[in-house]
């Protein structure tokens, strides 16, 4: 027998994805049964035969070039399924690659005939022919084109008043890829709303996805809803029922929630679990919307936890966490409750529908965790209920899947909120130090997240782990590397506070000069952190911990990597701690002032581009301890030229030019230079101005009116209007 072969490369599966128009060519088949699903799976040493279930096929006639004729020759054969005994000896494995034989084909082929044709209508060309066109859109101005037409003529086809129903679900579904693309399908609302008054069930539930995905809780036609949710949620049929409560969720208002609520509260007891735990979901929505019209929530919720169901359970779960978030004292009873229900999925009692990986209902877990973790925070009696189960947990987890990581990572967060216990410490240290030590992108920053956690308790867990912690800083993944800052930010100390401020300063020169939102916001966080840690360990006298020259030096580099993104407020530190020092060296005080005023002396020569609150805090520091270290002369320069800079706030000349008033009072005269430049901002009608920031500011030109008129006075009354030092004297009124 001749085999042929498949585009299938896969000696493991033969599986061919149905699409009506990109479909892989089978040479040699006329015709050619595409199989569907399920995948069958391919043994080199295949068994006689197998049972394959739940079987859907489609027959497509190949011209003679091998590649369909189009969709008008589709035919499908689904309907009510059969088991199809199919003999794998009809399989073959050449070099690695999976074939079928004719055998196969002629075999489908029969059992595909006796086959029941598919029930119900086909979609329309037009349809199909939308869903290829979006499929194949390469660019904005091709998808308004598209979009535009499809708007058009569905505008025209809603007009029409002899459509059928099948029609109409159609048109919606097409009004749907429309909404969703970002173009208006106003005009169709109402047949959505209308859609949902019909009798059958797949019109409903068309009408009411449609309700879904267009309309909106203050939408107009909300009144004509309403009414089908009052009728419908009435129904027998549980479908109906269903569909009704998808869109309640959805949609329910203030205004319609009293009318809405007794009608969901009654679904709490429907015979079927999809109702109930839908009903449950839609309560939640309401007293997330309005609590005060659902007082009695908290009861409603603890006889959910009880159903016999396991996934009403788990959507009462879901409600619980945030009343226990707002109300954690009433519900501090239920966690011998949550306890038993933990060891009893962590002991498989649930059924192996709820299973994910082999891992008993994780998700219901990790709800249950949560809800310890809130209860338990800060309450020694309620916490020691919950240790012996979550040792348990952690360690039936540890399984090397990333559900069961997940798991782990949520019992460590439970651990490290609840009041705290030793041995669940140590566990979870340990569970951590695998996922650092992973060469996994995500298993590591799970476990610097949870390590920045356990930290916080007692900073020796993260002895043992700190050189994996600075290799986290070299490695190439961002996101890792600015989790690993954050917890070392976490872990900082008088002894380590110098690296991990190098470490910060770092990824703030790494990030540029570009303004984008995202950088900004990350910038901004990376400048509180460093300028928290210098002004937090910058005053101790502890022999290893940073001095005050540290923190100028710091503060300073701060300054010119974050730019107008560095508050005023630390500046304002900056000023204080210069001025008055620490009060208690006064020889290294006056060390302090002479090491800022020559750093800004050099800031002033060298960096081209300086923030308005850097250039506001160098002109005070030159002018009120410049003349006592410096020649004046060299500062009266430096002012001018900081003057002629490109300033966005006005405030700043303002500090320009009182610093200079301060160097000429200690020089006894006023250089040419200063004249000048007095004269030129005295004079508001001085055209020149218009080249400068804010040339009309009238409080600017007060300061130089005063200035210009000290200088005409005698050197004494200059000196004593403004004597060095002054800043730190008492002012005597």
């Amino acid at each position: 027998m001749r085999p042929f072969q498949s585009s299938i490369r896969s000696p493991l599966s033969f599986c061919v994805p149905l699409h009506p128009f990109r479909l892989p060519v089978l040479t040699n088949m006329v015709p050619t049964l595409v199989f569907v699903k399920p995948r069958v799976a391919l043994n080199p040493k295949p068994k006689p035969c197998c049972e394959l279930q739940q079987v859907e096929v489609s027959l497509f006639i190949f011209s003679a070039k091998g590649v369909p004729s189009g969709p008008e020759s589709l035919i499908k054969l689904n309907g009510e399924w059969e088991r199809l005994r199919i003999d794998l000896h009809l399989f073959s494995v050449l070099n690695g690659t999976a074939t079928l034989t004719r055998g196969f084909v002629t075999h489908l082929h029969s059992a595909a005939s006796s086959m029941p044709k598919q029930v119900g209508p086909k979609p329309s060309h037009q349809f199909y022919d939308l869903i290829k066109a979006i499929g194949e859109i390469r660019s904005k101005q091709e998808e308004d084109r598209i979009m535009s037409a499809e708007v058009a003529q569905l505008k025209i086809l809603c007009a029409q008043r002899d459509s059928s129903t099948k029609m109409n679900r159609e048109l919606l579904i097409r009004m749907i890829y429309c909404e969703m693309l970002g173009y208006d399908a106003s005009f169709g609302h109402i047949l959505a709303v209308n859609m949902t008054q019909q009798n059958t069930i797949p019109d409903k539930r068309v009408g009411y996805l449609a309700c879904t995905v267009l309309l909106h809780e203050n939408h107009e036609l909300m009144i004509m809803i309403t009414n089908s949710f009052r009728r419908d949620l009435r129904d027998k049929n549980y479908l109906v029922v269903a569909a009704a409560l998808n869109t309640v969720s959805r949609l329910i208002n203030n205004e319609t929630i009293p009318v809405i609520m007794p009608l969901v509260v009654e679904l709490l007891k429907h015979p079927t679990d999809l109702i109930r735990k839908k009903a449950i979901m839609v309560l939640h929505r309401i007293w997330l919307k309005s609590p005060d019209q659902l007082p009695n929530i908290g009861e409603h919720a603890r006889a959910m936890l009880c159903d016999k169901d396991p996934s009403v359970m788990g959507a009462a779960l879901c409600l619980l966490v945030d009343l226990c978030k707002q109300f954690p004292t009433r519900f501090k009873d239920l966690v011998p409750s949550f306890v038993s229900i933990l060891k009893q999925i962590t002991e498989h009692r649930l059924p192996k529908d709820f299973d994910y990986h082999r891992m008993p209902a994780p998700w219901l877990q990790m709800g249950l965790l949560r809800l310890i973790a809130i209860l338990g925070q800060d309450d020694q009696h309620t916490s020691e209920g919950a240790y012996e189960v979550l040792g348990d947990v952690m360690r039936r987890a540890d399984s090397g899947i990333n559900i069961g990581h997940a798991v782990i990572y949520e019992c460590v967060r439970t651990i490290a909120t609840i009041y705290p216990c030793s041995s669940l410490l140590e566990q979870a240290a340990t569970s951590i130090s695998r996922f650092i030590t992973s060469d996994n992108y995500n298993l590591k920053y799970l476990g610097i997240t949870a390590l920045a956690q356990i930290v916080q308790l007692d900073p020796k867990y993260i002895g043992s782990h700190q050189l994996e912690v600075l290799d986290c800083l070299e490695d190439n993944d961002e996101t890792l590397k600015r989790k690993t800052l954050d917890l070392l930010f976490r872990i900082s100390n008088p002894s380590n506070v110098q690296l991990v401020t190098d470490k910060l300063l770092g990824s703030l020169e790494q990030c540029g000069t570009v303004q984008m939102a995202e950088e900004d916001i990350y910038k901004s966080e990376l400048i509180t952190k460093i300028t928290a840690l210098a002004e937090k360990y910058a005053p101790t006298n502890v022999w290893y911990a940073p001095t005050n020259v540290w923190y100028v030096d710091i503060i300073n580099r701060v300054f010119l990597l974050g730019g107008d993104l560095v508050p005023a407020a630390v500046g304002d530190n900056m000023l204080q701690l210069i001025t008055e020092g620490s009060g208690e060296d006064e020889q290294a005080d006056a060390e302090l002032r002479a090491h800022a005023v020559d750093a800004y002396m050099d800031m002033a020569r060298e960096k081209p581009v300086l923030s308005d609150t850097l250039v506001t805090l160098m002109a005070w520091v030159l002018g009120e301890h410049g003349p006592a270290l410096l020649d004046p002369q060299q500062i009266v320069e430096t002012l001018v030229r900081l003057m002629d800079r490109d300033l966005k706030i006005s405030t700043t000349r303002h500090a320009i030019v009182q610093a200079l008033m301060k160097v000429c009072a200690s020089m006894g005269r006023c250089p040419p230079a200063v004249l000048t430049l007095v004269e030129k901002y005295a004079d508001s009608m001085d055209v020149e101005l218009q080249q400068y920031a804010d040339s009309m500011d009238v409080e600017l030109q007060q300061m130089c009116y005063e200035f210009r008129a000290l200088a005409q006075a005698p050197a004494e009354i200059f000196a004593q209007v403004l004597p060095q030092g002054g800043s730190t004297e008492d002012l005597e009124v």
